[in-house]
């Protein structure tokens, strides 16, 4: 965009600033609401929303000002939505055992993300087309529906989720 690096670095500061206060803000309303589906679900459709935005500013003829303003809600909506994933998967567990075993196995598979975004993607043939972008809003997508998903199984009555009882352990 042509910004100098010290600027780019100042500029990078703000929106992880803001998903900050957001992390600590979602902490709290989980834990008053008793529940971690509705916040992930709402951040990751936040995120699907920023990055949906920033991969048709092209199309929509956004300025490079509207598109600095598409990077809050990705970090603010990925940032909470991870560390509320996190926080799901230890206090889903009732021995320490099932705690740690569950932390360690979701670090290992989170950390597998740096490992396949290194692969570049393949050249697009239009240069308008840019396939992380698309990449990353079909993961904030899925995200987003496995959590509906999750929550429906939840909420629907028991005769409803006989078949899902497999994989409560």
């Amino acid at each position: 965009m042509g910004y100098s690096a010290t600027k780019a670095q100042g500029l990078a500061a703000p929106p992880h600033l803001f998903a900050f206060v957001v992390v600590l803000l979602t902490s709290v309303v989980s834990d008053r609401l008793q529940s971690r589906s509705i916040p992930i679900i709402v951040h990751a459709s936040l995120a699907l929303l920023g990055y949906m935005l920033l991969a048709l500013a092209p199309t929509l003829h956004l300025s490079s000002t509207a598109q600095y303003l598409c990077i809050y809600p990705i970090t603010a909506g990925f940032f909470s939505a991870v560390t509320t994933v996190i926080v799901w998967t230890v206090n889903n567990q009732q021995s320490e055992e099932g705690r740690g075993s569950n932390v360690a196995l979701l670090n290992v598979i989170g950390q597998l993300g740096p490992l396949v975004s290194q692969v570049p993607p393949p050249k697009p043939r239009n240069h308008s087309f840019d396939s992380r972008l698309y990449r990353w809003a079909y993961d904030s997508t899925l995200t987003l529906i496995s959590r509906i998903i999750r929550k429906g199984m939840l909420c629907a009555p028991a005769s409803w989720r006989w078949w899902y009882s497999w994989l409560q352990c």
